[in-house]
């Protein structure tokens, strides 16, 4: 625990009101004076720890004087430092715009406000800079436009042709199934017509030798046989019509091969129909009609056997139409691979809008740097401060390589920095209430509170630095770096003996009190400890009870005669 004595300017103060005191008693006693001066009535001791005793034999006139008794309380004794007021920040004012320097609005020791405007830098060259990049922009933009445009015509037209290609391959190879369709029912159907119309047309040249030559039994068993293949070719024909009808409406094939399996069953029907005439007419006999007849149907067999003959001809053309549907199918393919690689260049087409699309925000990147630049040729101080150092002047060129305009130190952010002694370490603990007096604030208290004790002892004073954090004080006079006091609340002791202030003497080094012992003042050293307000508290050289003199022992030495003053002190 640190212990307060009584410092040096408060022994020689109570030196000067001692003397201020004697002065009267020395100008009416002269005599007394020089009696005491010859006899030797006042010595010292060479003992430090006693004060010589006023000669028994010397009548002295006894001095009033007020006793209080030495007595146990409570005190707190509070912890006093000195230091300097700084700031949590001390701010670099610099800007990342270049050119030459218009207006500097400030200059050292000028208090600035947060949002003041410190400096004006010319922002020609920039505003230059920043116009060409809008061009650039719009031109990039122009570009990613266009892009984008021929992107879209180029990705539908692509779409679209693929999509052609896909129904064209789609056509092809339901042309050329079509085709080999054909072609196998055509190969059948020929055969078929060719050794009908043989048949028939035998068949119409036995039957008008028949009936030329007359009727016999084999010839009725000719001309029954005869019905009854003419009866299977019709049946015959009758199915390849119904087929070619199923096919039509399925769009297999073409109208025109159902007209010629229609054509072939009327055939068959016709043929069918002569075969039971020359039935008859065999069973009946031959007239000059039925000849007519039967060489009638020996005419229409040979044109029908002509006809079929016709369609074998026709045949070859069949499987022409094969191959030519099967090379439009390899063409649709080819067309087909060609869609879809037109299809793939869309990749490219996004590559061209991504690369577009890079350079407009490269473009507008730069716009937005140099505004950021030109919004920086106006520096505005960002906190409440003073300009410490200023390191610029109108027409300096700012430049990356210089760009630090000048120095601020912020007043938003006070603390308070100062040494106490180290046997006071104990008794710091963060939090502490302070109250700080500052030279530029007199006669005002500010409140505190310890925000860092720095346990490390300095040089040879054996302190330990402190850190007292202190709301920002509304007056502008504050001065950072200024003196500063601060006085923290210690820790409270009870049962401790105190005395007055007003009891304490010094003389050449030594502190004591007047103790009243039966009617003389009694020199008695002591040792004092802590102090509150007007309290000391005694460590040695007294005890609880004893009577010490607080009134008037400023004028005393010890063994002089005193009275007490009417009425009782503490």
């Amino acid at each position: 625990m640190p212990v307060e004595t009584t410092s040096p300017v408060a022994s020689r103060q109570r030196r000067r009101m001692r003397l201020a005191a004697l002065l009267p008693a020395v100008a009416m006693g002269a005599a007394f004076l020089s009696f005491l001066l010859i006899n030797g009535a006042r010595g010292r001791a060479s003992d430090s720890q006693a004060r010589p005793r006023q000669d028994e034999t010397e009548v002295a006139k006894p001095i009033e004087v007020t006793v209080e008794t030495v007595s146990c309380e409570t005190m707190n004794q509070p912890i006093r430092v000195t230091g300097t007021l700084k700031s949590n920040e001390v701010v670099a004012i610099s800007t990342k715009a270049t050119g030459l320097v218009k207006r500097v609005h400030v200059n050292e020791g000028d208090r600035v406000r947060r949002g003041q405007l410190l400096v004006e830098i010319d922002d020609g060259e920039l505003t230059a800079q920043r116009d060409r990049t809008l061009a650039a922009v719009h031109a990039a933009e122009a570009r990613l436009a266009q892009a984008s445009t021929v992107r879209g015509i180029r990705n539908t037209a692509a779409e679209t042709d693929y999509r052609r290609a896909e129904q064209a391959l789609v056509a092809a190879r339901t042309r050329f199934s079509q085709a080999k369709a054909l072609a196998k029912i055509a190969d059948t159907e020929v055969d078929t017509r060719v050794a009908s119309a043989q048949a028939a047309l035998q068949a119409a040249r036995e039957r008008l030798k028949v009936l030329q030559d007359g009727a016999r039994r084999q010839e009725r068993a000719s001309a029954e046989l005869a019905v009854k293949r003419a009866q299977v070719q019709v049946n015959h024909a009758k199915a390849i019509l119904d087929r070619r009808e199923q096919l039509r409406r399925e769009g297999a094939i073409a109208q025109e091969e159902v007209d010629n399996a229609r054509q072939n069953h009327e055939v068959a029907l016709a043929e069918l129909n002569t075969a039971k005439q020359q039935l008859d007419l065999v069973v009946e006999g031959p007239r000059t009609e039925e000849i007519r007849v039967a060489e009638e149907a020996v005419r229409q067999a040979e044109a029908a056997l002509e006809d079929a003959e016709a369609n074998r001809a026709r045949r070859q053309i069949s499987n022409e139409d094969v191959e030519a549907a099967e090379a439009q199918v390899r063409q649709a393919e080819a067309a087909l691979d060609a869609a879809r690689a037109a299809l793939a260049q869309r990749q490219v087409n996004e590559d061209e809008i991504r690369t577009a699309r890079a350079a407009v925000n490269q473009a507008r990147a730069d716009v937005r740097y140099y505004n950021q630049l030109i919004s920086q040729t106006r520096v505005h101080s960002p906190v409440n401060g003073v300009v410490s150092q200023r390191q610029t002047h109108v027409g300096e060129s700012v430049s990356q390589t210089k760009s630090q305009l000048m120095t601020l130190v912020a007043s938003d952010a006070l603390y308070f920095e100062a040494t106490a002694p180290e046997n006071s370490l104990p008794y710091l603990r963060e939090g502490q209430h302070a109250r700080i007096t500052l030279d530029a604030l007199p006669g005002k208290t500010l409140p505190g509170t310890l925000r860092e004790v720095i346990p490390v002892a300095e040089g040879n004073t054996r302190a330990v630095r402190l850190r007292i954090s202190i709301p920002r004080p509304k007056a502008t006079t504050v001065v950072v770096g200024g003196f500063a006091r601060a006085v923290l609340a210690g820790e409270s002791r009870a049962a401790v003996l105190s005395i007055s202030r007003a009891a304490l003497v010094s003389d050449e080094g030594q502190t004591a009190v007047f103790l009243y012992q039966g009617g003389r003042a009694e020199w008695r050293p002591v040792r004092l400890g802590g102090t509150t307000g007007e309290r000391l508290e005694v460590l040695e050289g007294l005890q609880e009870g004893d009577p010490v003199i607080v009134a008037g022992a400023e004028q005393l030495t010890d063994g002089q005669p005193v009275t007490l003053k009417t009425g009782r002190s503490r």
